[in-house]
């Protein structure tokens, strides 16, 4: 008997209550429709009071609408300062009782509240951007692009709910200035996916190409790449991609995206020249032997292409020198070969016996015979590679005498040019001595009129 007499208890009280907050909701709702909308926040507060009001969404449409009203008017939001920071968070927990917007639609209230509070967000957003109070600007354009959202998705402005730019954009630009880098990425992107063309799009899409790269995002570079592309085909992205390609990718993994893109035939020659540069610029020590020859392989190469491209001297001149350094390590080797020979021949040991002394200059002879038929393949390449590198500081030279005003890397690289040159016929003069008295006389005169265009720079 106890129970059924607390339950019924209960129930009464609960009954009671809810007739209280629909009489109190009447009032609030008198008040707000007649303009009273301090009157009506009072009646709200008492409302408010009671715990099932938290999830009654016509109690919580009907306190958002009064606390909009309250910021939109300039001497009540002093009065209440508080309001406005928690609009939006009261707003969110209204959608999780009223998912359909049935309340803030009702002909009472007709999307109002949304629409004042999305004006408030997006001037306040304004203002503060204005004050260079970046931060704060970017909370204020945020809580508008949510607001923004479901006056696209219901279609409020009766535009067939185009994409609301100005928000989106505001809160890119002031998380770009607060160094929100993930955030400004993400409006900018979605900018940039629904089709955005202002005269800023192409400074948006170069910012969201270097922060892909800083990201290591490669399949979101990718994308906006080639969007990027798509808007601006007289630009050159070359170097984005390349600073990705840098920072992003390993030497093998450089090496085959090299060879692919060089085999589709799609590589400027600003492309081949950063590739060259890339692949001069790493560390011998990163590497081993093979891959160190491999890498300066794949830099000629792509200087010489660069050149077949656009005649850039320097190009012909990086190929050249690296042709040339190919000579030079070839003539090393040839050399030490010399040193250790007399080594092993100042190294023998002195016989009287003659049969002693047979003994060992057989052994002397097994020692040198090997180093010596090494020196002769290496002769046949030390002047091929010379050869090679002559034919690329010719194109050099030549390109670089044409440029009637040279600016001071070319200059630099004019001078060491026609002294490599010089130095290269010089010791193909000195290979031709006594064995071919028509290219010594030839190579002479190649070598004198190189070192006498250095002497005169």
């Amino acid at each position: 008997m106890k129970r059924i007499t607390t339950l019924l208890a209960t129930i009464i009280l609960c009954s009671l209550s809810f007739s209280q907050t629909n009489k109190l909701l009447e009032s609030v709702t008198k008040n707000y429709l007649t303009g009273k909308v301090e009157a009506a926040k009072q009646e709200m507060d008492k409302i408010l009071g009671n715990p099932s009001s938290a999830s009654d969404p016509e109690v919580l449409i009907y306190d958002l609408s009064i606390n909009a009203e309250i910021i939109k008017d300039s001497l009540l939001s002093k009065k209440y300062p508080n309001i406005k920071n928690a609009w939006l968070d009261k707003f969110k927990t209204y959608e999780k009782f009223d998912q359909e917007y049935i309340q803030i639609s009702s002909p009472s209230i007709n999307w109002k509240p949304l629409g004042i509070m999305y004006e408030k967000y997006l001037n306040d957003g304004f203002k503060l951007f204005n004050e260079q109070k970046w931060e704060e600007a970017f909370e204020s354009f945020e809580q508008s692009t949510y607001l923004s959202k479901i006056i696209m998705k219901k279609d409020l402005k009766k535009d067939g709910g185009a994409f609301d730019t100005i928000p989106f954009l505001m809160s890119g630009f002031s998380a770009q200035n607060s160094k929100k880098i993930d955030k400004a990425v993400f409006y900018y992107s979605l900018l940039i996916d629904k089709g955005y063309g202002g005269p800023n799009t192409l400074d948006i899409c170069k910012y969201l190409l270097i922060e892909y790269i800083e990201l290591k995002d490669k399949a979101g570079f990718d994308k906006y790449l080639a969007l990027t592309k798509e808007k601006y085909p007289k630009e050159n992205f070359d170097d984005f991609e390349l600073e990705f390609i840098n920072k992003n990718m390993n030497i093998d993994e450089k090496i085959n995206y090299y060879n692919v893109e060089d085999g589709k035939g799609t590589l400027s020659a600003f492309a081949y020249t950063n590739f060259g540069d890339a692949f001069v610029s790493y560390k011998k020590g990163d590497l081993d032997s093979a891959k160190n020859k491999l890498v300066h392989v794949k830099a000629i190469d792509a200087y010489q292409k660069a050149f077949n491209k656009n005649n850039n001297p320097l190009t012909a001149y990086n190929a050249g020198i690296l042709l040339y350094k190919n000579f030079t390590d070839l003539d090393d080797l040839y050399r030490e070969n010399v040193r250790t020979m007399q080594s092993i021949n100042s190294n023998k040991p002195v016989e009287k016996d003659p049969k002693k002394r047979a003994v060992a200059d057989a052994k002397v002879k097994e020692q040198i015979e090997p180093i010596k038929k090494a020196n002769a393949d290496l002769e046949v390449k030390i002047l091929a590679a010379a050869d090679e590198s002559v034919i690329w500081l010719k194109k050099a030279e030549k390109a670089l005498h044409e440029k009637a005003e040279k600016t001071k890397i070319e200059l630099t690289s004019f001078k060491n040019t026609v002294k490599t040159l010089g130095q290269l016929y010089e010791y193909k003069r000195d290979k031709a001595k006594g064995k071919d008295p028509k290219d010594y006389d030839k190579f002479d005169a190649e070598s004198k009129y190189y070192f006498g265009i250095f002497d005169k720079l």
